[in-house]
């Protein structure tokens, strides 16, 4: 007779974990028989001591990574384990162990996850809340944007490590890339794409907004991580012209974002003008931004290195496309005085989002033909890989 106990259990990717953590295992052992999986992804000797007291717990096991390889390899070696030595798995809970999930929380996902076996679970954060650091919410703010427009679904919380995950999407993320944090948005990208034939919904459950003096420090990387997300966002939605207006958006929110940052908070009391600074350290980030979305991600010119032809054809295009609306502005102005100003510019923006989408496609960011190879050679073929567990 199958054990009802190893139905469920709890991941715990852990890279230089704090020592609350202990106490956290300590209470999910207390509240529940569900095993508890712990990845121990290259901590320093020094954080030896907490993982030697997590094994010491009953039905808790430890699994060691030499070197750090980040959350979405600690989390596919995590499901991996899981589905070989639970055949009867109904699915998994993951939780950060950097103190922003208690084991309250962790506990109702648990119950959800039993009563939808076929779900994807989200433990959802209140964003709204003042004591969320501003790069938690404007990240948050961007991400779940950046869903709405290219997957036309609404999501609270993108970004939320609390989730109870069912056995038939853990295998299949085992076989999906992502190193880092974008694995975990690549798991929403799957699961929306299993949604929309009903066979795994996503749900989301209200959670305790935890950000303290304690967890305030993270190992994502702001920039760097960011990128990966976006970027594999993009690459794994359908539709060229979508993604195109998603980068334009998405630069545009880039652009507001850091101008207020700027303008209330950052150059107050330097040397640099408030007003004018903010609107050109801003919108030249927010240019950049475009660019290598629409480069890299939008029309995949193939080019990762930074391109001084694309780029120069870039910035001469947006200069064109913006002399080009005041001009037919103008005229319109001129030769239509009954028309309205803002429905015209409506239109010529329109016509002109149309016209930068065709040069850019075709001309600026257009991929080089493959060369030919050599007489009397052929083409090297490579065999598919797969990913190491």
């Amino acid at each position: 007779m199958e054990s009802t106990a190893d139905k469920l259990l709890f991941i715990l990717p852990a890279f230089e974990p704090p020592a609350q953590l202990v106490e956290l295992v300590r209470t999910l052992r207390a509240n529940c028989p569900y095993p508890i999986l712990i990845v121990n992804d290259g901590s320093t000797p020094e954080k030896q001591k907490i993982f030697t007291q997590l094994a010491g717990f009953d039905n808790c096991t430890v699994l060691v990574h030499p070197q750090n390889q980040g959350k979405g390899r600690a989390l596919k070696t995590a499901f991996h384990y899981a589905l070989t030595h639970y055949p009867h798995l109904t699915g998994a809970i993951t939780a950060d162990v950097d103190g922003q999930h208690s084991a309250t929380d962790i506990l109702r996902c648990a119950n959800a996850l039993m009563q939808h076996p076929e779900h994807l679970i989200l433990g959802v954060r209140n964003f709204r809340s003042q004591q969320v650091p501003w790069k938690s919410r404007w990240g948050n703010y961007l991400m779940t944007g950046l869903f709405r427009r290219l997957r036309h679904i609404n999501l609270s919380d993108t970004q939320t490590g609390l989730r109870a995950v069912p056995a038939r999407l853990m295998k299949i993320m085992l076989n999906q890339p992502g190193e880092r944090f974008e694995f975990e948005t690549l798991m929403l990208l799957t699961s929306t794409d299993a949604a929309s034939a009903g066979t795994c919904p996503i749900m989301e459950i209200p959670i305790a907004t935890i950000y303290n003096s304690g967890n305030r420090s993270s190992h994502f990387r702001c920039l760097r991580d960011s990128w990966q997300i976006i970027r594999i966002c993009y690459r794994t939605s359908p539709g060229g012209l979508a993604n195109f207006a998603a980068s334009g958006m998405l630069s545009a929110i880039l652009d507001q974002g850091l101008f207020a940052l700027l303008f209330y908070y950052v150059l107050p009391g330097t040397i640099v003008p408030p007003l004018p600074g903010a609107v050109v350290i801003a919108r030249v980030a927010a240019l950049i931004c475009n660019y290598m979305l629409n480069r890299n991600a939008v029309f995949k010119s193939g080019k990762n290195h930074f391109d001084i032809r694309t780029f120069t054809g870039y910035i001469f295009l947006c200069l064109l496309i913006m002399l080009s609306s005041y001009g037919l502005l103008e005229l319109c102005r001129n030769n239509l005085p009954s028309a309205n100003t803002l429905f015209c510019k409506l239109l010529i923006d329109t016509l002109l989002f149309a016209v930068s989408y065709y040069f850019q496609k075709q001309i600026i960011f257009r991929a080089s033909p493959p060369k030919n190879p050599p007489p009397g050679t052929s083409p090297r073929l490579t065999a598919p890989t797969r990913s190491k567990l």
